[in-house]
């Protein structure tokens, strides 16, 4: 009991830490929309090496080889973010799909068409419909969820967001659909570190569970 109060206390001190960090990103993140702002009011382009570059990648030839059109689902987050990026570099049938375009700040610094970022709510059956049958996907990458950060303490949007909304969209699918789903190292409980993807799964959490 004693080895589980101090387990207890340790992972409460990591989560205040993560909070005051959590904070820190989230005054830099309006600090970057500000930036933005004034940059396109005075017609300066946006150009970060996210976009512009002559660096060959080092996967384009396998990204040229997805069927498209495709999506990435959970694309406002650090990782949907960069994986958008690095497809659309190769080519411009790849959509970014969020929640809330207007909080998406790390698709803002992509310069990018905004046709190509689509709102889309994965916990609405006809919101997921509605896109499935305008765009007609070939290829999804779902990085969407809930629950990874400290703040995110609701229980009923951790399962409906990671389940269910995972569901509405495996339901879109068809055969010929190319689905690849974005697990977490939460999935193996305290070995979260440097976790093999052949070790036992032991989730210690809601979203470690959901996931």
């Amino acid at each position: 009991e004693k080895r589980f109060d101090n387990l207890e206390n340790r992972l409460e001190n990591v989560e205040n830490r993560l909070g005051k960090v959590e904070q820190r990103l989230e005054n830099v993140e309006t600090k970057l929309d500000t930036i933005i702002t004034i940059l396109q009011n005075r017609n300066w382009p946006i150009e970060f090496a996210l976009i512009q570059t002559n660096t060959v990648l080092v996967y384009k030839d396998k990204i040229q080889q997805l069927k498209g059109p495709i999506f990435v689902f959970g694309a406002s987050g650090f990782i949907g973010a960069n994986l958008f990026k690095d497809i659309y570099s190769v080519r411009q049938d790849v959509y970014a799909l969020t929640h809330d375009a207007t909080k998406a700040w790390r698709l803002k610094l992509l310069n990018v068409p905004f046709e190509n970022i689509v709102h889309c709510d994965i916990l609405s059956d006809h919101s997921v419909e509605e896109i499935f049958d305008k765009y007609k996907p070939r290829t999804i990458f779902n990085l969407a969820a809930y629950g990874a950060y400290s703040k995110q303490k609701n229980v009923n949007l951790i399962y409906e967001t990671n389940v269910i909304g995972t569901v509405n969209i495996l339901e879109k699918c068809t055969d010929e659909t190319v689905y690849i789903h974005a697990g977490s190292s939460s999935e193996y409980g305290f070995n979260c570190s440097a976790p093999k993807e052949s070790d036992p799964v032991k989730p210690n959490s809601h979203y470690a569970v959901s996931k």
